[in-house]
Order: C-alpha cells, then structure tokens, then sequence
C-alpha cells in the first residue's frame, strides 16, 4: 500500500540518506523489540518473585507471541485507512501503558492479561510501521528502508533484551522492564514531533487482503517460518533458566550469553541473507518471529509500486 505525506507528496530525501522517520521507527522497534527478548532473560526470577513454575511464567511469553499472531492479521486490515502516524502513536502509547501495568502488579492473571496486550499493540505497530517506512522514500529505496526497520529489532535481540536483563539483576526483573517502558514512551513523543504526517489511499480492501491467503505457496512459507521460529525461541527464551539452574552460571554472565546468542543468530541472518533467493528484499528472522504474515517473494522489485497489502 503505498503512503502519502498530508501535502500528498514524500518527504524530500538528500542523496545517500534516508528520512529520519525510517530510523525513528527503527528506534521504536528496537524499545519495543526488547521487551520481547528481555521476559526470556529474567523468566527464573519472574517465577520466583511471583511464584509460580517456570513453565507458568513461560506462559507469559506464549501470551505475547499468540497475540502477535491473533491480532497481526486483523490490525493489518482495520489501519488500512487509518492516519500513520497516529496509529504508530497509539500503539506505542497502549504498549507502554500494558508494560507499566504489569511491572506494577503482583498478580500473575493481570500479568498475563498485559502481555497479551502488549503483544496486540506490537502487532499493530509492525503493520502501520512497515507500510510508512516504505511510503517515505522512493520505490527504489523501500528494500532499504524496509531493511533499516528491521535492524532495530535485530538489535533488540543482540543488545536491547541482554542489557535489560543486566538491569533486572541489579534493580529486580521490573527494572528492565521500566526502561523498556521509557524508551517506547520517548519513542512515541518523538514519532509524533518528528515523523511526517501521512494518510493512506484508500485503494485496498478486506477481500484483496483475504484473497491473497488463498495462494498454497504462502502457506509453505508460514509452516516454514513457524517451525524454524518455534526452534530457536523455545531455545532462547528458556536459555537463562537453563544457565541458571542447570549449568549454574552466575546471573551476571546471561547477560552476556545471551549477547552471544543474538550475535550467532545475525550473522546467519547476514549468511542467509546472502543467498541467492530471487526476492529482492527478504526480511530476516527477528521480523519473521515478530510479524505476521511474513513478507513472500511476491513483493515487486525495487523501482516498481508497492502492493496494497500492509503484509507486504
């Protein structure tokens, strides 16, 4: 779906650069992002504060990503006309506002109910952030728009979640969590100064979006992609409770394993990503784990226009 600025042209962009819009929705992915990684880092000391099992507290990241997948699709559809900017707005402002919520409570059902939440804000913000980074620029820029976007949630793995768990371990698991609640807050402020206003043609509709599921090659894609996703995070997000309980590390290196872990995970993304695919712009494995539907190799080149779809 291509996005007009309120003047009905795009920002002008000075060679070589991209807008600063692009990075300040990378800068929101990544604060958001890192609440994602960060439940996995401190998951032992949330059941023990909280007690509970730790498969319960496990729960809280099943939540999260159920809501992820329930709600990407339907949000994708209802923002289809909605103004971007106040979309990317609210969303940020309901996801900060359930983090605070949960940090705030001792209760492991108001808990679970905020990560649901949260997950249905983050879904919502993917949908409007990846149509707007790529209605900012030119149509031979949007892959590397699009990629910019992106990075911010690879950061989040590598940096944003190991260092709020290093927070957690000197302020208490809701330490992290706090942080994580500023930077979406600080986020929020500087998308709505900052980033343009822009309105959406009104050029798609729900069964343009429906009829695109019908195609059996995309469901080959989401069974891929849920496996591969369901592996690696089912490592990740019980690997702090593994160190800690099983092989005994000090709480003060999962930080830096988990660092390592998002490391290793980048450079196979930088060692998948090249190779030859046919797709101009494959999208890397933290935007597969975190949005719903991933992007198909259906998506036009750069140089050509964008499809309607807010998928794409």
């Amino acid at each position: 779906m291509s996005v007009e600025t309120a003047r009905g042209r795009r920002p002008r962009i000075v060679r070589g650069r991209l807008p600063l819009g692009v990075y300040l929705l990378a800068l929101s992915l990544f604060a958001m992002g890192s609440a994602e990684f960060l439940l996995a880092g401190v998951l032992p000391a949330i059941a023990g504060d909280l007690r509970i099992t730790l498969s319960s507290a496990g729960a809280l990241i099943s939540a999260f990503a159920a809501a992820v997948v329930v709600g990407g699709p339907p949000l994708a559809i209802v923002t289809l006309r909605w103004p971007r900017r106040t979309a990317l707005v609210a969303t940020q402002a309901a996801f900060a506002a359930c983090v605070v919520v949960g940090v705030l409570t001792d209760s492991y059902a108001v808990l679970l109910v905020t990560r649901f939440l949260s997950g249905l804000a983050y879904a919502g913000f993917w949908a409007v952030a990846a149509v707007t980074a790529i209605g900012l620029v030119p149509p031979d820029r949007a892959a590397r728009a699009s990629g910019v976007v992106v990075s911010g949630l690879s950061l989040a793995m590598v940096a944003g979640g190991p260092a709020g768990t290093l927070v957690s371990y000197f302020t208490g698991w809701r330490g992290g969590f706090w942080a994580v609640a500023g930077l979406t807050v600080a986020g929020a402020i500087l998308t709505l100064v900052a980033l343009p206003a822009t309105t959406a043609r009104g050029t798609a509709s729900v069964r343009d979006e429906l009829r695109t599921m019908r195609r059996p090659q995309l469901w080959i894609v989401y069974a891929a992609t849920l496996l591969s996703t369901a592996a690696y995070m089912i490592t990740y997000n019980y690997l702090a409770a593994f160190l800690s309980d099983v092989t005994r590390v000090p709480g003060i290196w999962i930080p830096a394993i988990l660092t390592l872990f998002g490391v290793g995970a980048f450079a196979g993304l930088s060692i998948g990503a090249g190779s030859p695919t046919g797709c101009p712009s494959t999208p890397s494995w933290p935007e597969r784990s975190a949005s719903w539907p991933p992007r198909s190799c259906s998506e036009p080149s750069p140089g050509t226009r964008s499809p309607s779809s807010p998928w794409c």
